[in-house]
C-alpha cells in the first residue's frame, strides 16, 4: 500500500515539473513571437519628436532576443565582439531649408562684382563659408555641431501601466533627423539550473515528496 502511495506520489511531482517546464517553454515562445512581430524586413518602427528644449528625440521598442537569435535574423554584427549586450543602427540626416547667406563686406571689390565675393554664415548648429566664382558657388567648409545621447530601458507609460522597454536617441541639433533606426537588445536564454523558477519548482516538488513519505509512516 504504501509503495502504491509513494509511486502516485512522484508521479504527481514529475506531472508537476513537466507541465511547469511546458508553460515555461510556452512562454518564451510567446515572448519570442511577440518580438519577430515587430520586425517588418529589418524596418522597425520608431516615432521622431522635438522636446521642450528643442533637441529632437527618436523612440524605438527595444528588441529582445538571444544572441544566436539575433545573429541568425540579421539584427546583429558582432565584428570583434565575442559577446554583445546591445547594438543599436540608425541612419541619420541633418537638413536646414531657406538659408541666407550674406557676402562678406570689402572695401577692394565692387558691390556689383560677384566673382569672388567671399560669403559666411554661422549659429549654434551650422557653419558654411565659401565664395562665388563666374560659374558657380564654391563651398569652402560646411559644418554641423550636433550631440547624441543614447538611453535604453523602461520608459513609464504613467499610472498602473506597465513600463516599456525602450530606446531612445536624443539629438541636441534639432535640425537633425532619423531615417531610420533598428534596435536589438540581447537576452540569452539561462541554463535549467540558472533559473530560479526551476529551482521553485523543485522545491514544490521535493517538499510535497517529503511530506507525503512523512504522512505515509
Amino acid at each position: 500500500m504504501n509503495f502504491v502511495k509513494l509511486s502516485l506520489v512522484v508521479l504527481i511531482i514529475a506531472v508537476i515539473l513537466l507541465v511547469w517546464d511546458g508553460c515555461s517553454k510556452n512562454a518564451q515562445l510567446s515572448a519570442y513571437k511577440k518580438q519577430v512581430s515587430k520586425l517588418n524586413f529589418k524596418e522597425q518602427k520608431f516615432v521622431q519628436r522635438l522636446d521642450k528644449n528643442n533637441h529632437r528625440i527618436a523612440e524605438q521598442e527595444q528588441i529582445i532576443m538571444s544572441q544566436k537569435d539575433a545573429i541568425n535574423n540579421d539584427l546583429l554584427i558582432l565584428n570583434d565582439f565575442k559577446s554583445v549586450e546591445s547594438q543599436t543602427k540608425i541612419i541619420t540626416r541633418i537638413s536646414r531649408d531657406s538659408i541666407f547667406v550674406p557676402f562678406a563686406v570689402t572695401d577692394t571689390i565692387e558691390v556689383n562684382v560677384l566673382n569672388d565675393r567671399k560669403f559666411a554664415f554661422t549659429d549654434k548648429y551650422f557653419g558654411i563659408f565659401g565664395s562665388s566664382k563666374s560659374n558657380g558657388i564654391l563651398f569652402d567648409s560646411v559644418y554641423f555641431n550636433n550631440g547624441l545621447s543614447l538611453t535604453i530601458g523602461n520608459k513609464s507609460k504613467g499610472f498602473f501601466k506597465r513600463s516599456e522597454p525602450m530606446v531612445q536617441i536624443t539629438y541636441d541639433n534639432p535640425y537633425s533627423s532619423t531615417n531610420s533606426m533598428q534596435n536589438v537588445i540581447i537576452k540569452n536564454e539561462l541554463k535549467w539550473y540558472d533559473r530560479k523558477r526551476n529551482w521553485l519548482g523543485m522545491g514544490i516538488g521535493i517538499g510535497a515528496f517529503l511530506t507525503t513519505l512523512i504522512l505515509i509512516k
